[in-house]
């Protein structure tokens, strides 16, 4: 544990670098030292990532699903969807080293992810912080975050109105992790004039289910998919039905729902002030809520749904750094960057508590042990 948070007060102390960031024609622009050490950060943390060995949620599947196949027909006879099984096959044809396909696909995962914090951040490396407590800055990645970092390029497109590579990305996102399919109405979201109201009414609404989810679900699901049959079937029934939640404790649960409660009506508070950051954020903010507030429907109950706007709660590294710009006094805006720091170190280490027989201690191909892997 000592490394996942010693390296969070590391990039905490090169926060006196990251200078607010100035507008040049309608872009954000960071400074050339900050631009340098987002570089570097960058390349270390594809390297990690690379080099990492008996590291990670679910190695064994993912490691042999690379090392066992080699011809087309022995990768596409298991159930990964056909991007990510394309991508093995592809690596596979040139290597059979398996820290070769890390490289490569932490690369694919990981640049994508820092260039949209760099370009889209008012502070990027506090945003950076949130990224590494957050989600390790992706060194321990699976493969739903490579069709999240495609989603996330997309909104450069959707800004833009570019639709069909909003859709190419979304296709070759979705092709990867299919939960990414429903990041196809983030298009309308991200454009659509929505009334604080109308998110106020929705964000309630969104509550409600999130009380009585878990009461309401498990019976409806049943009674809806029971009698249809079949694996997809099956699996929804047992989502909706399934209590062992055995990663997610009653004190993260209550963290979580308890920071949303906090942390929306902020956004309410001082959504005209944040809008004006960045022409990105207005867009950004309607993603944002939308995403919790699909979040807060399966907050209880079918969970596994969450999976769905993974893209949409990663903005959150974004947003919540803009907040400091909020404050008006030096004092009470260096008093909310301590805030994000313990933030961090809290979500950080109620990550790391229930995988920390793989995540720790974090070995590479250079210095391991052998350790039981799931």
């Amino acid at each position: 544990m000592i490394f996942y948070i010693s390296t969070a007060f590391i990039l905490f102390s090169l926060c006196i670098f990251d200078f607010s960031a100035r507008m040049e024609q309608g872009k954000f622009a960071l400074n050339i030292l900050s631009r340098q050490l987002f570089l570097t950060l960058t390349i270390s943390f594809v390297l990690l990532g690379g080099f990492r060995w008996l590291t990670g949620t679910d190695w064994i599947p993912y490691s042999r699903f690379f090392l066992e196949n080699r011809s087309w027909k022995s990768f596409v006879v298991h159930l990964f969807e056909p991007g990510y099984t394309v991508l093995n096959f592809v690596i596979k044809q040139f290597t059979d080293s398996y820290t070769i396909f890390l490289l490569v696909f932490h690369f694919l995962v990981i640049v994508p992810k820092m260039f949209f914090i760099r370009k889209t951040a008012y502070y990027p490396l506090v945003s950076l912080v949130l990224y590494w407590c957050i989600y390790f800055c992706e060194i321990t990645a699976v493969r739903n975050a490579l069709g999240v970092s495609f989603l996330l390029l997309s909104i450069f497109a959707i800004h833009k109105k570019n639709k069909k590579v909003f859709i190419l990305l979304t296709v070759i996102a979705t092709s990867i992790h299919y939960s990414c399919a429903m990041w196809i109405f983030s298009y309308y979201v991200y454009h659509k004039d929505v009334p604080l109201a109308k998110w106020k009414n929705l964000i309630l609404i969104s509550l409600f289910f999130a009380v009585t989810g878990k009461i309401i679900y498990p019976p409806v699901m049943k009674a809806l998919f029971s009698p249809i049959g079949g694996n997809i079937a099956w699996k929804i029934v047992h989502y909706a039905t399934d209590y062992e939640e055995a990663a997610t404790s009653i004190v993260t649960k209550f963290f979580s729902l308890g920071k949303r409660v906090l942390f929306i009506p902020f956004i309410f508070m001082f959504y005209k002030k944040l809008v004006s950051f960045s022409p990105y954020n207005k867009g950004v903010i309607n993603l944002y809520l939308f995403g919790n507030a699909f979040y807060l429907v399966f907050f209880t109950g079918f969970t596994q749904m969450n999976r769905c706007v993974i893209a949409n709660l990663f903005l959150e590294v974004i947003l919540l750094p803009e907040f400091i710009c909020c404050f008006k006094k030096k004092y009470t805006k260096m008093l909310f960057i301590f805030v994000i720091l313990l933030y961090g170190l809290f979500k950080m280490i109620t990550a790391l508590r229930p995988f920390s027989d793989v995540l720790i201690p974090f070995y590479t191909i250079f210095n391991y042990q052998p350790r039981v892997m799931h």
